[in-house]
């Protein structure tokens, strides 16, 4: 898993290097307690603690970017497209079933297959890969039992994503 902040500001060592700025009689403890510098690095990584994202491997960036040649604003557009498009996608996913609509299914799980391929989601990937496999078998009982853990990887996917977005800037 990886773990990112998701504000690019904020690093674990802020809290660490705090200590570093202050003189030597601030960062000694006093009888009232922890120094201001330890307690402030404690509040820093508290925080982090508290808004950090945690990405199960379902974005994998230096993949992406050798992917798409190394070309940085390819990377981006493409990450956006990813954002705005594959929500439709993963929705139509969950219509075909419903519907029972093997054929769309089946093109809707490739469709969102080759999206995972290129963020480097390899579980995803091979979740899809089933579903297509079971959505030409018309079992859609066990691609129904597929979906809830598919939705939270691409749930997952859709956050790392925008976070990574938000590096950009």
């Amino acid at each position: 898993m990886l773990l990112q902040s998701p504000r690019p500001d904020v690093t674990m060592f802020q809290g660490l290097d705090f200590a570093s700025e202050l003189d030597p009689l601030e960062r000694s403890s006093s009888t009232h307690g922890p120094s201001r510098a330890l307690r402030k690095s404690v509040a820093i990584l508290e925080e982090m603690s508290e808004t950090a994202v945690v990405c199960p491997l379902v974005f994998n960036r230096e993949l992406a970017l050798e992917r798409l040649g190394g070309l940085h604003e390819l990377f981006v557009d493409v990450m956006r497209l990813i954002q705005v498009e594959s929500p439709k996608v993963h929705s139509q996913i969950q219509r075909s079933l419903s519907e029972r609509d093997a054929v769309e299914l089946k093109r809707a799980a490739h469709t969102l297959k080759g999206t995972a391929s290129i963020v480097g989601a390899a579980d995803l990937m091979k979740r899809l890969a089933h579903v297509e496999t079971l959505a030409a078998a018309h079992d859609f009982p066990r691609v129904a039992r597929e979906l809830p853990e598919i939705g939270r990887q691409f749930d997952a996917l859709q956050e790392c994503i925008a976070t990574e977005l938000l590096r950009q800037f």
